[in-house]
């Protein structure tokens, strides 16, 4: 039975909001529908116990990878304009966590159109302590996003926005103004953030301020005639 629940807590101008949340159960892990500042899912522990120990064992190779990243000169950037917004990027080319496809039909979300049949983009996000990601809408090639909270036990999870902007073009555009409110989603490992990103909407922000490297397994169902060619995703679009 879906149960309401008002006692979810987001900072409005150093004041509380109470966004209205329903909980239920999927595949025993425990399901939030939040719609304010935006409508998205989260779902705790999501993956079973073996599962959720294979990603762990992925992201330690992928950790191994982050630090030999850090002594590199020439990194390569997600986009060369936004530099400083850099972080690693470990890309997959086969569907190592198929648990999240059904999620886009499973829970019918608003979403943008889109053409032909969608393809997978799964990437691995590691950012240094220190980096902040402004607040923004996804690209537009991205029909639905999922990310996974992997490591460490404490960090930051997503902060949504409730903002005016309307300066999102479809590439990661930073908003041009403040956010009216912010709700930041609590981390917990083996946890999934799903939503999917409606132009001059779904502004949200990414940070890291802790102490170790902040790992995600971030997921994507694009279209892929969207995906620029000179992006370093380009042409590690999935089957699924």
């Amino acid at each position: 039975m879906t149960t309401i629940i008002s006692t979810l807590q987001s900072e409005v101008k150093g004041t509380s909001s109470t966004p209205t949340m329903s909980s239920t159960n999927y595949q025993g892990g425990l399901v939030k529908h939040i719609k304010e500042p935006w409508e998205y899912i989260s779902i705790e522990n999501f993956l079973s116990p073996d599962r959720w120990q294979t990603i762990k064992d992925l992201a330690k190779k992928q950790l191994g990878l982050y630090y030999e990243w850090l002594e590199k000169d020439n990194k390569v950037y997600f986009n060369k304009e936004n530099a400083k917004r850099n972080k690693y990027n470990g890309y997959e080319d086969t569907d190592i966590i198929p648990e999240t496809n059904e999620l886009f039909y499973k829970y019918k979300l608003d979403h943008r159109e889109y053409t032909g049949k969608l393809k997978k983009v799964i990437h691995w996000a590691i950012a240094e302590p220190g980096w902040v990601y402004p607040a923004h809408c996804d690209n537009r090639a991205r029909i639905s996003t999922t990310i996974m909270y992997v490591d460490p036990d404490h960090s930051d999870g997503t902060i949504l926005h409730a903002n005016p902007s309307k300066n999102d073009k479809g590439d990661h555009e930073a908003a041009d103004q403040e956010s009216s409110y912010t709700y930041e989603i609590p981390w917990k490992p083996n946890k999934v953030f799903f939503h999917n990103p409606i132009p001059n909407k779904t502004w949200h922000s990414i940070r890291n301020s802790h102490t170790t490297p902040r790992i995600t397994l971030n997921t994507f169902l694009v279209q892929e005639d969207l995906v620029a060619k000179d992006r370093c995703y380009s042409g590690k679009e999935i089957e699924i």
